[in-house]
Protein backbone atom coordinates (compact mmCIF):
# COMPACT_ATOMS: atom_id res chain seq x y z
CA UNK A 1 0.00 0.00 0.00
CA UNK A 2 2.99 2.29 -0.45
CA UNK A 3 1.30 4.51 -3.06
CA UNK A 4 -1.85 4.87 -0.96
CA UNK A 5 0.16 5.82 2.13
CA UNK A 6 2.18 8.35 0.13
CA UNK A 7 -1.09 9.94 -0.94
CA UNK A 8 -2.62 9.94 2.55
CA UNK A 9 0.32 11.22 4.60
CA UNK A 10 0.17 14.86 3.30
CA UNK A 11 -3.56 15.01 4.07
CA UNK A 12 -3.01 13.53 7.56
CA UNK A 13 -0.38 16.15 8.24
CA UNK A 14 -3.02 18.84 7.73
CA UNK A 15 -5.73 17.01 9.68
CA UNK A 16 -3.52 16.40 12.71
CA UNK A 17 -3.12 20.13 13.28
CA UNK A 18 -6.72 20.29 14.51
CA UNK A 19 -7.42 16.63 15.29
CA UNK A 20 -9.90 15.61 17.96
CA UNK A 21 -9.03 13.02 20.65
CA UNK A 22 -11.25 10.47 18.88
CA UNK A 23 -9.33 10.95 15.64
CA UNK A 24 -5.97 10.65 17.46
CA UNK A 25 -7.12 7.37 18.99
CA UNK A 26 -8.08 5.95 15.58
CA UNK A 27 -4.90 7.29 14.02
CA UNK A 28 -2.71 5.60 16.63
CA UNK A 29 -4.61 2.33 16.17
CA UNK A 30 -3.79 2.61 12.48
CA UNK A 31 -0.11 3.23 13.29
CA UNK A 32 -0.01 -0.01 15.28
CA UNK A 33 -2.00 -2.03 12.75
CA UNK A 34 -0.17 -0.87 9.61
CA UNK A 35 3.26 -0.44 11.27
CA UNK A 36 4.81 1.81 8.65
CA UNK A 37 7.66 4.24 9.38
CA UNK A 38 5.87 7.04 7.46
CA UNK A 39 2.95 7.12 9.91
CA UNK A 40 5.21 6.79 12.93
CA UNK A 41 7.44 9.62 11.72
CA UNK A 42 4.37 11.75 11.06
CA UNK A 43 3.11 11.25 14.59
CA UNK A 44 6.56 12.02 16.03
CA UNK A 45 6.55 15.31 14.12
CA UNK A 46 3.06 16.01 15.44
CA UNK A 47 4.22 15.52 19.01
CA UNK A 48 7.25 17.73 18.48
CA UNK A 49 5.03 20.49 17.15
CA UNK A 50 2.85 20.33 20.28
CA UNK A 51 3.48 23.14 22.67
CA UNK A 52 3.93 21.03 25.81
CA UNK A 53 4.47 17.30 25.56
CA UNK A 54 1.28 16.06 23.98
CA UNK A 55 -0.86 18.58 25.85
CA UNK A 56 -2.86 19.12 22.65
CA UNK A 57 -4.07 15.53 22.73
CA UNK A 58 -7.07 16.61 24.73
CA UNK A 59 -9.04 14.40 27.10
CA UNK A 60 -9.97 10.93 25.89
CA UNK A 61 -13.04 8.91 26.70
CA UNK A 62 -12.20 5.77 28.76
CA UNK A 63 -12.58 3.39 25.80
CA UNK A 64 -10.45 5.63 23.57
CA UNK A 65 -7.81 6.09 26.27
CA UNK A 66 -7.26 2.33 26.41
CA UNK A 67 -6.73 2.22 22.65
CA UNK A 68 -4.39 5.20 22.71
CA UNK A 69 -2.39 3.79 25.63
CA UNK A 70 -2.01 0.46 23.85
CA UNK A 71 -0.81 2.22 20.69
CA UNK A 72 1.50 4.59 22.58
CA UNK A 73 3.15 1.71 24.42
CA UNK A 74 3.52 -0.29 21.20
CA UNK A 75 5.05 2.70 19.42
CA UNK A 76 7.11 3.75 22.47
CA UNK A 77 5.61 7.26 22.50
CA UNK A 78 6.65 8.31 25.99
CA UNK A 79 5.01 11.75 25.90
CA UNK A 80 1.61 10.25 25.11
CA UNK A 81 1.89 7.65 27.88
CA UNK A 82 2.90 10.32 30.43
CA UNK A 83 -0.06 12.43 29.35
CA UNK A 84 -2.48 9.50 29.66
CA UNK A 85 -1.30 8.44 33.12
CA UNK A 86 -2.66 11.66 34.63
CA UNK A 87 -5.99 11.21 32.81
CA UNK A 88 -6.43 7.53 33.61
CA UNK A 89 -6.33 8.00 37.38
CA UNK A 90 -9.55 10.01 37.11
CA UNK A 91 -11.13 7.73 34.49
CA UNK A 92 -10.53 4.60 36.57
CA UNK A 93 -12.00 6.21 39.66
CA UNK A 94 -15.19 7.09 37.79
CA UNK A 95 -15.50 3.84 35.82
CA UNK A 96 -17.91 1.07 36.73
CA UNK A 97 -16.96 -1.11 33.77
CA UNK A 98 -15.27 -4.43 34.39
CA UNK A 99 -14.26 -4.56 30.73
CA UNK A 100 -12.48 -1.19 30.99
CA UNK A 101 -10.59 -2.15 34.19
CA UNK A 102 -9.54 -5.52 32.77
CA UNK A 103 -8.45 -4.07 29.42
CA UNK A 104 -6.48 -1.28 31.07
CA UNK A 105 -4.81 -3.68 33.53
CA UNK A 106 -3.85 -6.05 30.73
CA UNK A 107 -2.32 -3.29 28.60
CA UNK A 108 -0.29 -1.80 31.46
CA UNK A 109 0.90 -5.25 32.55
CA UNK A 110 2.04 -6.22 29.06
CA UNK A 111 3.08 -2.86 27.65
CA UNK A 112 6.68 -2.48 28.84
CA UNK A 113 5.73 0.58 30.84
CA UNK A 114 8.65 0.17 33.28
CA UNK A 115 11.52 0.74 30.80
CA UNK A 116 9.53 3.43 29.01
CA UNK A 117 8.70 5.60 32.04
CA UNK A 118 11.62 4.74 34.32
CA UNK A 119 14.61 7.13 34.53
CA UNK A 120 16.55 7.22 31.26
CA UNK A 121 20.34 7.29 31.11
CA UNK A 122 21.73 10.25 29.18
CA UNK A 123 25.49 10.65 29.23
CA UNK A 124 25.78 8.25 32.14
CA UNK A 125 23.30 10.26 34.24
CA UNK A 126 19.73 9.30 35.12
CA UNK A 127 17.16 11.71 33.70
CA UNK A 128 13.47 11.75 34.64
CA UNK A 129 10.95 11.09 31.87
CA UNK A 130 8.39 13.66 32.99
CA UNK A 131 5.99 11.26 34.67
CA UNK A 132 4.95 12.16 38.22
CA UNK A 133 5.49 9.58 40.92
CA UNK A 134 2.27 10.49 42.73
CA UNK A 135 0.23 10.00 39.55
CA UNK A 136 1.63 6.47 39.11
CA UNK A 137 0.86 5.54 42.71
CA UNK A 138 -2.58 7.12 42.45
CA UNK A 139 -3.43 5.11 39.33
CA UNK A 140 -2.33 1.88 41.05
CA UNK A 141 -4.54 2.69 44.04
CA UNK A 142 -7.47 3.55 41.81
CA UNK A 143 -7.16 0.24 39.95
CA UNK A 144 -7.30 -1.67 43.22
CA UNK A 145 -10.20 0.38 44.57
CA UNK A 146 -12.14 0.03 41.30
CA UNK A 147 -11.60 -3.75 41.35
CA UNK A 148 -12.75 -3.85 44.97
CA UNK A 149 -15.94 -1.96 44.10
CA UNK A 150 -16.66 -4.28 41.18
CA UNK A 151 -16.14 -7.36 43.38
CA UNK A 152 -18.44 -5.98 46.06
CA UNK A 153 -20.97 -5.17 43.34
CA UNK A 154 -21.32 -8.79 42.30
CA UNK A 155 -18.63 -9.03 39.60
CA UNK A 156 -16.24 -11.12 41.70
CA UNK A 157 -15.65 -13.70 38.97
CA UNK A 158 -15.16 -11.11 36.19
CA UNK A 159 -12.15 -9.17 37.54
CA UNK A 160 -8.87 -10.49 36.17
CA UNK A 161 -6.78 -10.53 39.35
CA UNK A 162 -3.42 -11.54 37.82
CA UNK A 163 -3.54 -8.65 35.34
CA UNK A 164 -4.71 -6.30 38.08
CA UNK A 165 -1.76 -7.17 40.34
CA UNK A 166 0.72 -7.14 37.46
CA UNK A 167 -0.42 -3.69 36.30
CA UNK A 168 -0.22 -2.27 39.82
CA UNK A 169 3.27 -3.74 40.18
CA UNK A 170 4.43 -2.06 36.97
CA UNK A 171 3.10 1.34 38.06
CA UNK A 172 4.49 1.08 41.60
CA UNK A 173 7.84 -0.17 40.33
CA UNK A 174 8.26 2.96 38.23
CA UNK A 175 7.08 5.13 41.14
CA UNK A 176 9.70 3.54 43.40
CA UNK A 177 12.50 4.52 41.01
CA UNK A 178 11.65 8.18 41.59
CA UNK A 179 11.37 7.90 45.38
CA UNK A 180 13.99 9.55 47.58
CA UNK A 181 15.15 8.67 51.09
CA UNK A 182 13.48 11.82 52.41
CA UNK A 183 10.23 11.22 50.54
CA UNK A 184 9.77 7.49 50.00
CA UNK A 185 6.69 6.38 48.11
CA UNK A 186 4.05 4.99 50.46
CA UNK A 187 2.84 1.60 49.19
CA UNK A 188 -0.91 1.19 48.78
CA UNK A 189 -2.88 -1.42 50.71
CA UNK A 190 -4.71 -4.30 49.08
CA UNK A 191 -8.48 -3.89 49.68
CA UNK A 192 -9.96 -6.68 51.77
CA UNK A 193 -12.52 -7.46 49.05
CA UNK A 194 -9.65 -8.18 46.65
CA UNK A 195 -7.82 -10.30 49.25
CA UNK A 196 -10.92 -12.37 50.01
CA UNK A 197 -11.71 -12.79 46.32
CA UNK A 198 -8.13 -13.89 45.69
CA UNK A 199 -8.25 -16.57 48.39
CA UNK A 200 -11.61 -17.82 47.08
CA UNK A 201 -10.38 -18.15 43.49
CA UNK A 202 -6.75 -19.20 43.95
CA UNK A 203 -7.51 -22.92 43.47
CA UNK A 204 -8.69 -22.16 39.94
CA UNK A 205 -5.53 -20.26 38.98
CA UNK A 206 -2.56 -21.61 37.06
CA UNK A 207 0.97 -21.54 38.43
CA UNK A 208 1.80 -18.64 36.10
CA UNK A 209 -1.09 -16.56 37.45
CA UNK A 210 -0.17 -17.27 41.08
CA UNK A 211 3.50 -16.42 40.44
CA UNK A 212 2.43 -13.16 38.76
CA UNK A 213 0.45 -12.14 41.86
CA UNK A 214 3.32 -13.06 44.21
CA UNK A 215 5.70 -10.88 42.19
CA UNK A 216 3.51 -7.86 42.95
CA UNK A 217 3.20 -8.35 46.74
CA UNK A 218 6.42 -6.53 47.81
CA UNK A 219 5.05 -3.32 46.31
CA UNK A 220 2.00 -3.27 48.59
CA UNK A 221 1.42 -2.50 52.25
CA UNK A 222 0.43 -5.90 53.63
CA UNK A 223 -0.09 -4.79 57.23
CA UNK A 224 -3.83 -4.24 56.75
CA UNK A 225 -4.70 -7.77 55.60
CA UNK A 226 -4.26 -11.33 56.83
CA UNK A 227 -0.84 -11.79 55.23
CA UNK A 228 -0.16 -15.21 56.71
CA UNK A 229 -3.38 -16.76 55.39
CA UNK A 230 -3.03 -15.13 51.97
CA UNK A 231 0.58 -16.27 51.59
CA UNK A 232 -0.34 -19.74 52.76
CA UNK A 233 -2.90 -20.27 49.99
CA UNK A 234 -0.65 -18.69 47.35
CA UNK A 235 2.40 -20.76 48.34
CA UNK A 236 0.39 -23.96 48.51
CA UNK A 237 -1.00 -23.38 45.04
CA UNK A 238 2.41 -22.41 43.64
CA UNK A 239 4.00 -25.55 45.09
CA UNK A 240 1.39 -27.63 43.23
CA UNK A 241 1.61 -25.74 39.93
CA UNK A 242 5.20 -24.45 40.01
CA UNK A 243 6.42 -26.89 37.38
CA UNK A 244 4.11 -25.21 34.84
CA UNK A 245 5.73 -21.78 35.35
CA UNK A 246 8.43 -20.38 33.07
CA UNK A 247 11.74 -20.40 34.95
CA UNK A 248 12.14 -16.61 34.75
CA UNK A 249 8.71 -15.96 36.26
CA UNK A 250 9.27 -18.60 38.96
CA UNK A 251 12.64 -17.08 39.91
CA UNK A 252 11.02 -13.63 40.11
CA UNK A 253 8.28 -15.04 42.37
CA UNK A 254 10.78 -16.67 44.74
CA UNK A 255 12.86 -13.48 44.72
CA UNK A 256 9.74 -11.50 45.66
CA UNK A 257 9.05 -13.88 48.55
CA UNK A 258 12.48 -13.02 49.88
CA UNK A 259 11.64 -9.32 49.70
CA UNK A 260 8.65 -9.62 52.03
CA UNK A 261 10.75 -8.76 55.11
CA UNK A 262 10.24 -11.80 57.29
CA UNK A 263 6.55 -12.36 56.55
CA UNK A 264 7.38 -15.81 55.17
CA UNK A 265 7.77 -18.41 57.88
CA UNK A 266 5.03 -17.26 60.24
CA UNK A 267 3.26 -20.56 59.62
CA UNK A 268 4.60 -24.10 59.29
CA UNK A 269 2.75 -24.53 55.99
CA UNK A 270 4.90 -21.74 54.52
CA UNK A 271 8.05 -23.80 55.02
CA UNK A 272 6.41 -26.99 53.80
CA UNK A 273 5.28 -25.33 50.58
CA UNK A 274 8.62 -23.59 50.01
CA UNK A 275 10.60 -26.80 50.49
CA UNK A 276 8.30 -28.61 48.08
CA UNK A 277 8.84 -25.81 45.57
CA UNK A 278 12.62 -26.04 45.99
CA UNK A 279 12.48 -29.79 45.36
CA UNK A 280 10.60 -29.15 42.12
CA UNK A 281 13.29 -26.71 41.04
CA UNK A 282 16.02 -29.27 41.78
CA UNK A 283 14.17 -31.97 39.84
CA UNK A 284 13.92 -29.68 36.81
CA UNK A 285 17.36 -28.08 37.02
CA UNK A 286 18.01 -28.83 33.35
CA UNK A 287 15.37 -26.29 32.38
CA UNK A 288 17.25 -23.48 34.15
CA UNK A 289 19.49 -22.09 31.43
CA UNK A 290 19.68 -18.46 32.58
CA UNK A 291 22.33 -17.46 35.11
CA UNK A 292 20.31 -14.39 36.10
CA UNK A 293 17.27 -16.52 36.95
CA UNK A 294 19.39 -18.93 39.01
CA UNK A 295 20.95 -16.07 41.00
CA UNK A 296 17.56 -14.55 41.78
CA UNK A 297 16.12 -17.94 42.67
CA UNK A 298 18.91 -18.78 45.13
CA UNK A 299 18.77 -15.32 46.69
CA UNK A 300 15.03 -15.61 47.25
CA UNK A 301 15.27 -19.07 48.79
CA UNK A 302 18.12 -17.95 51.09
CA UNK A 303 16.06 -14.98 52.31
CA UNK A 304 13.16 -17.25 53.33
CA UNK A 305 15.55 -19.61 55.18
CA UNK A 306 15.33 -22.42 52.63
CA UNK A 307 19.00 -23.43 52.70
CA UNK A 308 18.81 -27.06 51.64
CA UNK A 309 22.18 -28.49 50.61
CA UNK A 310 20.67 -30.25 47.60
CA UNK A 311 19.26 -26.98 46.28
CA UNK A 312 22.55 -25.07 46.52
CA UNK A 313 24.67 -27.99 45.37
CA UNK A 314 22.65 -28.55 42.22
CA UNK A 315 22.21 -24.91 41.27
CA UNK A 316 25.75 -23.98 42.30
CA UNK A 317 27.00 -26.60 39.85
CA UNK A 318 24.60 -25.35 37.16
CA UNK A 319 25.69 -21.73 37.69
CA UNK A 320 29.35 -22.72 37.47
CA UNK A 321 28.97 -23.89 33.88
CA UNK A 322 30.91 -21.61 31.56
CA UNK A 323 28.02 -20.48 29.29
CA UNK A 324 25.97 -19.34 32.29
CA UNK A 325 28.83 -17.87 34.30
CA UNK A 326 30.06 -15.71 31.45
CA UNK A 327 26.67 -14.08 30.86
CA UNK A 328 25.67 -13.04 34.39
CA UNK A 329 25.95 -9.37 35.30
CA UNK A 330 27.36 -7.51 38.26
CA UNK A 331 23.98 -7.39 40.00
CA UNK A 332 23.47 -11.13 39.47
CA UNK A 333 26.84 -11.97 41.02
CA UNK A 334 26.07 -9.79 44.05
CA UNK A 335 22.80 -11.68 44.59
CA UNK A 336 24.53 -15.06 44.19
CA UNK A 337 27.32 -14.23 46.67
CA UNK A 338 24.77 -12.94 49.17
CA UNK A 339 22.69 -16.12 48.75
CA UNK A 340 25.70 -18.38 49.32
CA UNK A 341 26.61 -16.36 52.40
CA UNK A 342 23.07 -16.52 53.82
CA UNK A 343 22.99 -20.29 53.30
CA UNK A 344 26.59 -20.80 54.55
CA UNK A 345 27.24 -22.74 51.35
CA UNK A 346 30.74 -22.73 49.88
CA UNK A 347 31.79 -23.89 46.45
CA UNK A 348 35.36 -22.58 46.61
CA UNK A 349 36.04 -22.71 42.89
CA UNK A 350 32.81 -20.96 41.96
CA UNK A 351 33.12 -18.42 44.75
CA UNK A 352 36.69 -17.54 43.78
CA UNK A 353 35.57 -16.99 40.18
CA UNK A 354 32.76 -14.69 41.31
CA UNK A 355 35.06 -12.79 43.68
CA UNK A 356 37.70 -12.35 40.99
CA UNK A 357 35.13 -10.84 38.65
CA UNK A 358 33.86 -8.44 41.32
CA UNK A 359 37.42 -7.27 42.01
CA UNK A 360 37.95 -6.60 38.30
CA UNK A 361 34.88 -4.32 38.16
CA UNK A 362 35.19 -2.84 41.66
CA UNK A 363 35.11 0.73 40.34
CA UNK A 364 31.64 0.15 38.86
CA UNK A 365 29.99 -1.28 41.98
CA UNK A 366 27.11 0.60 43.60
CA UNK A 367 26.22 0.63 47.33
CA UNK A 368 23.78 -2.28 47.02
CA UNK A 369 26.37 -4.45 45.24
CA UNK A 370 29.03 -3.67 47.85
CA UNK A 371 26.70 -4.48 50.72
CA UNK A 372 25.52 -7.81 49.29
CA UNK A 373 28.99 -9.02 48.26
CA UNK A 374 30.82 -8.06 51.44
CA UNK A 375 28.08 -9.35 53.76
CA UNK A 376 27.92 -12.67 51.89
CA UNK A 377 31.68 -13.08 51.70
CA UNK A 378 32.25 -12.34 55.38
CA UNK A 379 29.54 -14.77 56.53
CA UNK A 380 31.60 -17.60 55.04
CA UNK A 381 34.67 -16.37 56.98
CA UNK A 382 36.67 -16.20 53.76
CA UNK A 383 39.87 -14.17 53.72
CA UNK A 384 40.65 -12.46 50.43
CA UNK A 385 42.89 -9.47 51.02
CA UNK A 386 42.64 -8.24 47.45
CA UNK A 387 38.82 -8.30 47.48
CA UNK A 388 38.48 -6.54 50.82
CA UNK A 389 41.07 -3.94 49.81
CA UNK A 390 39.55 -3.10 46.42
CA UNK A 391 35.94 -3.11 47.60
CA UNK A 392 36.94 -1.08 50.66
CA UNK A 393 38.51 1.54 48.39
CA UNK A 394 35.32 1.65 46.35
CA UNK A 395 33.18 2.02 49.49
CA UNK A 396 35.37 4.90 50.68
CA UNK A 397 35.14 6.60 47.28
CA UNK A 398 31.32 6.56 47.25
CA UNK A 399 30.78 6.80 51.01
CA UNK A 400 28.47 9.81 50.59
CA UNK A 401 26.16 7.68 48.41
CA UNK A 402 25.93 4.77 50.83
CA UNK A 403 22.88 4.83 53.16
CA UNK A 404 23.62 4.58 56.87
CA UNK A 405 22.09 1.10 57.12
CA UNK A 406 24.25 -0.24 54.29
CA UNK A 407 27.33 1.45 55.75
CA UNK A 408 26.70 -0.30 59.07
CA UNK A 409 26.47 -3.68 57.30
CA UNK A 410 29.73 -3.07 55.45
CA UNK A 411 31.49 -2.16 58.70
CA UNK A 412 30.14 -5.36 60.28
CA UNK A 413 31.42 -7.41 57.35
CA UNK A 414 34.96 -6.08 57.78
CA UNK A 415 34.75 -6.45 61.54
CA UNK A 416 33.57 -10.06 61.27
CA UNK A 417 36.74 -11.10 59.46
CA UNK A 418 38.98 -8.67 61.36
CA UNK A 419 40.10 -6.89 58.19
CA UNK A 420 41.58 -3.45 58.78
CA UNK A 421 40.82 -0.76 56.19
CA UNK A 422 41.39 2.59 57.82
CA UNK A 423 40.21 4.85 54.98
CA UNK A 424 36.98 2.94 54.50
CA UNK A 425 36.32 2.63 58.23
CA UNK A 426 36.81 6.34 58.91
CA UNK A 427 34.47 7.46 56.12
CA UNK A 428 31.73 4.91 56.72
CA UNK A 429 31.83 5.39 60.49
CA UNK A 430 31.39 9.12 59.90
CA UNK A 431 28.45 8.37 57.61
CA UNK A 432 26.88 6.13 60.25
CA UNK A 433 27.41 8.52 63.16
CA UNK A 434 26.02 11.48 61.20
CA UNK A 435 22.86 9.59 60.26
CA UNK A 436 22.05 7.63 63.42
CA UNK A 437 18.38 8.59 63.10
CA UNK A 438 18.17 6.15 60.17
CA UNK A 439 19.44 3.28 62.36
CA UNK A 440 18.05 1.35 65.28
CA UNK A 441 19.93 0.60 68.50
CA UNK A 442 21.09 -2.82 67.34
CA UNK A 443 22.65 -1.47 64.15
CA UNK A 444 24.54 1.13 66.19
CA UNK A 445 25.72 -1.56 68.60
CA UNK A 446 26.92 -3.72 65.72
CA UNK A 447 28.82 -0.75 64.26
CA UNK A 448 30.56 -0.14 67.58
CA UNK A 449 31.51 -3.80 67.81
CA UNK A 450 32.83 -3.83 64.24
CA UNK A 451 35.12 -0.86 65.01
CA UNK A 452 36.75 -2.85 67.83
CA UNK A 453 37.04 -5.99 65.71
CA UNK A 454 38.85 -3.99 63.02
CA UNK A 455 41.21 -2.45 65.59
CA UNK A 456 40.20 0.96 64.29
CA UNK A 457 40.92 3.98 66.46
CA UNK A 458 37.58 5.77 66.24
CA UNK A 459 36.99 9.40 67.18
CA UNK A 460 35.22 9.87 70.49
CA UNK A 461 32.59 12.05 68.76
CA UNK A 462 31.57 9.11 66.57
CA UNK A 463 31.37 6.78 69.56
CA UNK A 464 29.29 9.28 71.52
CA UNK A 465 26.86 9.75 68.62
CA UNK A 466 26.29 5.99 68.38
CA UNK A 467 25.97 5.71 72.16
CA UNK A 468 23.35 8.46 72.23
CA UNK A 469 21.28 6.69 69.60
CA UNK A 470 21.47 3.42 71.55
CA UNK A 471 20.20 5.24 74.65
CA UNK A 472 17.24 6.79 72.83
CA UNK A 473 16.26 3.47 71.21
CA UNK A 474 17.24 1.24 74.12
CA UNK A 475 13.75 -0.33 74.25
CA UNK A 476 14.57 -2.18 71.03
CA UNK A 477 18.06 -3.28 72.09
CA UNK A 478 18.53 -7.07 71.98
CA UNK A 479 20.53 -9.05 74.49
CA UNK A 480 23.30 -9.91 72.01
CA UNK A 481 23.74 -6.22 71.24
CA UNK A 482 24.03 -5.41 74.95
CA UNK A 483 26.83 -7.94 75.24
CA UNK A 484 28.64 -6.46 72.25
CA UNK A 485 28.51 -2.91 73.63
CA UNK A 486 29.79 -4.16 76.98
CA UNK A 487 32.74 -5.81 75.24
CA UNK A 488 33.43 -2.58 73.37
CA UNK A 489 33.44 -0.56 76.58
CA UNK A 490 35.77 -3.04 78.23
CA UNK A 491 38.12 -3.28 75.25
CA UNK A 492 38.41 0.49 74.74
CA UNK A 493 38.24 1.31 78.46
CA UNK A 494 35.46 3.67 77.38
CA UNK A 495 33.40 5.00 80.24
CA UNK A 496 29.86 6.16 79.49
CA UNK A 497 27.74 5.99 82.61
CA UNK A 498 24.41 6.96 81.03
CA UNK A 499 24.79 4.33 78.31
CA UNK A 500 25.77 1.69 80.82
CA UNK A 501 22.82 2.46 83.07
CA UNK A 502 20.45 2.36 80.08
CA UNK A 503 21.74 -1.08 79.09
CA UNK A 504 21.50 -2.31 82.67
CA UNK A 505 17.87 -1.20 82.79
CA UNK A 506 17.17 -2.91 79.48
CA UNK A 507 18.84 -6.09 80.75
CA UNK A 508 16.49 -6.09 83.73
CA UNK A 509 13.51 -5.76 81.36
CA UNK A 510 14.76 -8.71 79.33
CA UNK A 511 15.35 -10.82 82.42
CA UNK A 512 11.74 -10.24 83.49
CA UNK A 513 10.38 -10.86 80.01
CA UNK A 514 8.57 -13.94 78.78
CA UNK A 515 10.99 -14.75 75.92
CA UNK A 516 13.31 -17.02 77.91
CA UNK A 517 14.68 -14.09 79.90
CA UNK A 518 18.30 -13.12 79.36
CA UNK A 519 21.30 -15.37 78.69
CA UNK A 520 23.77 -15.83 81.56
CA UNK A 521 26.68 -14.56 79.44
CA UNK A 522 24.85 -11.29 78.79
CA UNK A 523 23.99 -10.79 82.45
CA UNK A 524 27.62 -11.54 83.34
CA UNK A 525 28.89 -9.01 80.76
CA UNK A 526 26.64 -6.27 82.16
CA UNK A 527 27.68 -6.91 85.76
CA UNK A 528 31.36 -7.10 84.83
CA UNK A 529 31.17 -3.79 82.97
CA UNK A 530 29.37 -2.12 85.86
CA UNK A 531 32.06 -3.39 88.19
CA UNK A 532 34.92 -2.35 85.89
CA UNK A 533 33.78 1.27 85.83
CA UNK A 534 32.53 1.15 89.44
CA UNK A 535 29.01 2.19 88.48
CA UNK A 536 26.53 1.35 91.23
CA UNK A 537 23.25 -0.14 90.01
CA UNK A 538 21.54 -2.00 92.83
CA UNK A 539 18.62 -3.23 90.71
CA UNK A 540 20.96 -4.80 88.18
CA UNK A 541 22.95 -6.53 90.93
CA UNK A 542 19.79 -7.86 92.49
CA UNK A 543 18.04 -8.94 89.27
CA UNK A 544 20.98 -10.27 87.24
CA UNK A 545 23.30 -11.86 89.80
CA UNK A 546 21.40 -15.13 90.00
CA UNK A 547 21.34 -15.50 86.21
CA UNK A 548 25.00 -14.54 85.85
CA UNK A 549 26.18 -16.89 88.60
CA UNK A 550 26.51 -19.83 86.19
CA UNK A 551 29.16 -17.95 84.17
CA UNK A 552 32.60 -17.36 85.65
CA UNK A 553 33.96 -13.87 85.66
CA UNK A 554 36.56 -12.92 83.09
CA UNK A 555 39.93 -13.08 84.94
CA UNK A 556 41.17 -9.97 83.14
CA UNK A 557 38.15 -8.00 84.39
CA UNK A 558 38.73 -9.22 87.92
CA UNK A 559 42.36 -8.09 87.71
CA UNK A 560 41.39 -4.63 86.46
CA UNK A 561 38.81 -4.20 89.21
CA UNK A 562 41.39 -5.28 91.79
CA UNK A 563 43.93 -2.77 90.48
CA UNK A 564 41.42 0.06 90.61
CA UNK A 565 39.88 -0.87 93.96
CA UNK A 566 41.65 -3.51 96.11
CA UNK A 567 38.69 -4.18 98.40
CA UNK A 568 36.27 -4.53 95.48
CA UNK A 569 38.82 -6.69 93.70
CA UNK A 570 39.02 -9.12 96.63
CA UNK A 571 35.22 -9.40 96.66
CA UNK A 572 35.21 -9.93 92.91
CA UNK A 573 37.74 -12.76 93.20
CA UNK A 574 35.62 -14.46 95.87
CA UNK A 575 32.46 -14.10 93.73
CA UNK A 576 34.28 -15.32 90.61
Amino acid sequence: HAELIDAIVPKLELILKSATPVFIAKFMDACVAIDTPELDTLFQLYLQSSTSDASSLGTFEPADSVSVLNAALSLQHRAVVVRLISQLGISVGESKSTQFINALSSIIANGNIVPLLGPQKVGGQKVATGVKRDELSYLARQLMEAASSLIEGGHESDVQLPSLFAASKCLLEVAATYATEEEAALPPAIPMAVVNNLMDRVDLMSGTEVATIICALPYFDLSSCDTSQMLQVLLTRLSHEGEQCPTKLLSDAVFSLGELDGRIGTHITHHVAIEKLSDQCVDNVGMWTSGKSICRLLYGFSRVACNKRSLFNVFGTQLGKRPLLKLITRDDIALAMSAFGNAKYLDKELYDALAEHMVSIADDLNPADLTLVLAGYSRLNLLNTNLYQRLGERAAAISDQIPAGAAAKILCAYGHVGNEHENMASKLLAQVSENTAQLDANQCANSLYAVVQMNFNADSDHLDALAKRIETDVENLRGESIQKVCEVMQELNWRNDSLLRSMAGRSIQLSNGEDNGIKPEIARAVLDTLGLFMVHHSDARRQLSETARSVSRDPSIVAEIAAANPSAGEAAQIEG
